[in-house]
C-alpha cells in the first residue's frame, strides 16, 4: 500500500498530514488552496523519498485543455510524479482501498478524485458515469489502465474506461509512461532506494465518432504508445 512510501519516510507521513488537513478543512470555504496543497505535497514526497524525476514532454499539453491521461503503473511513488510532472490538474481513477488511508483519503475524497470498486464491475460502471458528467466536466482524469501495478514492471493488458471516458467527453487521449519508480519503491518493500525516475508525455490523440471501430483504434494506439515510451524508460 502507499502506506510503504508515508512508513519508510516519517517526513512524507507529516507532509501528508499537513497538505492532506489543509484540504480537507478548507474544502468547505475554498478550492483555492487545493491544487497547491496537492502540488507542494507531491514535490515535498517526490523529494524526501528520494526520487530524480526527469519530464519529457510537457510542452505537448495545452493548459486550457482537459484530457483523458493513460498511465502504466509499477509504484505507488507514480502518483506523486504524475501530479508534479503534468502541467494540467488531474483527477485520479483510484481503487477504493486508498481512500480508507487516515487522512490522504480523506484528502483525496476532499478533491474530487474517483473512488471504484475493482471488484464489483457495477459499481465501477457507476463511479465512471457520475465522473463522466461530473469532476470530467472541468478537469482531466487518469486511468491507470492497468488496472493495478506491475509487479515486474512489464506492461499489463489494458482495460478499456479510459478509451470510452474520452470518447464520451470528447477530449483527448495521452498516454503516458512512468518508469524508474519500481527501483526507488519495490512493491511489498519496506524500504526506499532512492534514484532517477522518469515520465514522458505522449502525443495527444484526437478522438472521433464513438464506434466499435474507434474504440478499437484508440486502445491500441494508446496502449502501442506507452508501451513504446516504457521501451525508452530511462535511456
Amino acid at each position: 500500500m502507499l502506506h510503504t512510501a508515508l512508513i519508510a519516510s516519517p517526513i512524507a507521513g507529516a507532509q501528508t498530514a499537513v497538505f492532506g488537513s489543509t484540504i480537507i478543512l478548507s474544502a468547505p470555504f475554498t478550492r483555492a488552496l487545493q491544487e497547491p496543497c496537492r502540488r507542494l505535497w507531491a514535490r515535498g514526497l517526490i523529494a524526501t523519498c528520494g526520487v530524480q524525476l526527469s519530464v519529457e514532454g510537457a510542452q505537448k499539453l495545452e493548459p486550457s485543455q482537459r484530457y483523458v491521461f493513460v498511465s502504466n503503473h509499477q509504484s505507488y511513488l507514480d502518483v506523486p510524479c504524475l501530479i508534479h510532472g503534468l502541467p494540467n490538474p488531474v483527477r485520479f481513477i483510484a481503487k477504493r482501498e486508498l481512500f480508507k488511508i487516515p487522512i490522504f483519503g480523506q484528502a483525496m475524497r476532499a478533491l474530487g478524485e474517483i473512488d471504484v470498486d475493482r471488484k464489483d464491475p457495477a459499481d465501477a460502471r457507476r463511479k465512471l458515469m457520475q465522473a463522466q458528467v461530473g469532476v470530467g466536466q472541468t478537469c482531466s482524469l487518469l486511468f491507470f489502465a492497468e488496472g493495478h501495478r506491475s509487479l515486474d514492471g512489464k506492461l499489463l493488458p489494458f482495460k478499456r474506461g479510459a478509451v470510452l471516458m474520452a470518447l464520451r467527453l470528447g477530449v483527448p487521449l495521452v498516454p503516458l509512461a512512468v518508469s524508474g519508480t519500481n527501483r526507488i519503491l519495490k512493491p511489498g518493500w519496506n524500504a526506499l532506494r532512492p534514484g532517477p525516475a522518469k515520465l514522458e508525455i505522449g502525443d495527444p490523440i484526437p478522438t472521433g465518432e464513438d464506434t466499435e471501430a474507434e474504440r478499437e483504434r484508440l486502445y491500441e494506439a494508446v496502449r502501442g504508445e506507452v508501451a513504446a515510451m516504457l521501451a525508452r524508460g530511462l535511456a
